[in-house]
């Protein structure tokens, strides 16, 4: 009995240690949020009648910068998808390549610091969409779609706070680390892509049952290989081929020139950030869409962060964080008589622990005082996500948002000059609909670097200011545009510890830094 005793006390120990708040037990089964464009193969099924137009056939003839041994069944598989993706799949691509317009640009930055081919910046297309909340049934999350393991294994935090797979800064610097580790292991990019795919390990262990040493031979034996690795290089050239030529193929391309005008603030310990929305003029939809990674609308209790807000509203941001307000805004509300950490924790369906944590460690709420309740960021974070039931929403749980759309909406960044009607004009929205959905004050100026979110059903019809030029394939051309187009001054650095990168990059482009990292 003794003995059994101390073992759970063991184990209730262990728990304890895993980190600063254990949720473990209230965690969220994945559910997938993937466009089905990005797992389904049917695109083999259907053998298109119709032959390929000039354009189509030039597109799909075009060089890249990335050397593939395909075989005659591959070559095949390439065109299939391409007629898929360019014709019955149309507007999802479109929503795709607008989806991606914010990113792309510090995606070349970081694989140009490494010496990584520019193409690989098409990989994101076929593992999220660019889509910064993605998550897969089997746990991945992110536009690069990192698994928690690996994450960790880059330096990504992943716990109840904080998800920095979802920060498109961060996740990009840990997946090109990734690939570069890959392409030195295995030597060719089939087969690196392929281990991004399925994981290392699973095709490690598959050349080695199989003797195979290449990826055609691997693709063709009996290794216990995913059909959706099987076909991960034809997808992603299929892919790489029309955002290369995009505009040739009718599709609005995105401008990898967009500007973000944005500035990162730390924010301290335990900050209400949906408060610090609000007191920036943003709907906390709008906060969030720039910075993704948090989980809830109120920062970790035990750590400062970064946040990224428009550079004209970084003085204010400061303010707030410097001298925020007691005051029932934002993620807080007043706590009243005969308040405690269990009886709020009923009330919003928050772990009293996780409560007591958030507020500073105090024993009990202080009547009239404001008490931070650390609501679910998106509806990725929230119970509905779980198999077990949601506890009943009480008007304190109703102030978390509504669920994140199964299709993320594309994100434009307002730049100099910007009116809603201008931005509506360009993305194909209507006003009042961009007004209802980022809760716009249609009397006020758009500030630059302000998010705005462009509806998932008009994102396929979004245009950017200026349409990009095709992307070139060989590697001096994509450097003379690198050169042509401002970027990040990044610099890279090796070392026994994992290959590091050290960033510099200017003001907009500017990477959350963590102390000792």
């Amino acid at each position: 009995m003794t003995a059994r005793l101390l073992t759970i006390v063991c184990l209730l120990l262990l728990a304890g240690c895993a980190g600063p708040s254990v949720h473990t037990g209230r965690e969220a089964k994945p559910v997938s949020n993937l466009e089905p464009e990005i797992t389904e193969l049917d695109a083999l099924k259907n053998s298109r009648g119709r032959p390929l137009t000039p354009v189509e056939r030039q597109a799909l003839d075009s060089k890249v910068g990335i050397s593939f041994k395909l075989t005659a069944e591959e070559t095949r598989e390439v065109q299939l998808f391409f007629q898929s993706y360019t014709r019955d799949k149309r507007d999802t691509v479109q929503r795709w390549l607008m989806r991606s317009e914010p990113h792309l640009e510090y995606v070349r930055a970081v694989l140009a610091s490494h010496r990584l081919p520019q193409d690989l910046l098409a990989l994101p297309y076929i593992e999220s969409g660019y889509n910064v909340l993605a998550v897969s049934s089997a746990g991945a999350v992110g536009m690069w779609q990192f698994m928690p393991a690996t994450a960790r294994r880059f330096g990504l935090t992943v716990d109840w706070w904080l998800d920095e797979r979802r920060d498109p800064y961060l996740s990009t610097a840990a997946a090109v680390r990734y690939l570069k580790i890959l392409h030195q292991q295995f030597g060719d990019w089939q087969l690196a892509l392929a281990a991004y795919n399925a994981g290392e390990g699973a095709v490690s262990r598959a050349m080695t049952s199989t003797g195979a040493q290449t990826f055609n031979s691997l693709a063709k034996s009996s290794a216990p290989i995913k059909d959706e690795t099987r076909h991960y290089v034809p997808r992603y050239l299929a892919m790489l081929k029309i955002a290369q030529n995009a505009q040739k193929l009718g599709f609005k391309a995105p401008d990898m020139r967009v500007a973000k005008d944005l500035e990162e603030v730390r924010i301290p310990a335990g900050t209400d950030l949906s408060g610090l929305a609000a007191h920036l003029g943003l709907s906390w939809e709008q906060f969030h869409a720039l910075n993704p990674a948090y989980r809830r609308q109120v920062s970790p209790p035990d750590r400062s962060t970064a946040a990224w807000v428009p550079k004209k509203l970084a003085h204010s941001a400061l303010a707030y964080v410097d001298h925020p307000r007691d005051a029932a805004t934002g993620a807080a509300r007043l706590a009243r008589g005969g308040d405690t950490w269990w009886t709020i924790s009923r009330e919003t369906g928050i772990p009293a622990n996780t409560l007591r944590e958030a507020n500073k460690g105090h024993d009990r709420p202080i009547p009239g005082k404001a008490v931070l309740i650390p609501l679910a960021a998106c509806a990725l974070d929230g119970p509905g996500q779980s198999l077990e039931p949601a506890p009943a929403r009480s008007a304190v749980a109703q102030a978390q948002p509504s669920g994140q759309p199964a299709i993320q909406p594309a994100l434009y960044i307002v730049r100099k000059g910007d009116t809603l009607e201008s931005v509506a004009a360009k993305t194909g929205a209507g006003v009042q609909e961009l007004i209802a959905v980022n809760k716009a004050d249609p009397r006020q100026a758009l500030t630059p670097g302000t998010p705005l979110l462009i509806p998932a059903r008009q994102a396929a019809q979004a245009a950017p200011a200026k349409p990009q030029q095709q992307a070139q394939a060989a590697p001096a051309k994509a450097r003379q545009q690198a050169q042509a187009t401002p970027a990040p001054s990044l610099q890279a650095q090796d070392d026994r510890a994992g290959e590091q990168t050290q960033l510099n990059p200017a003001p907009r482009y500017k990477i959350i830094r963590r102390p000792g990292t």
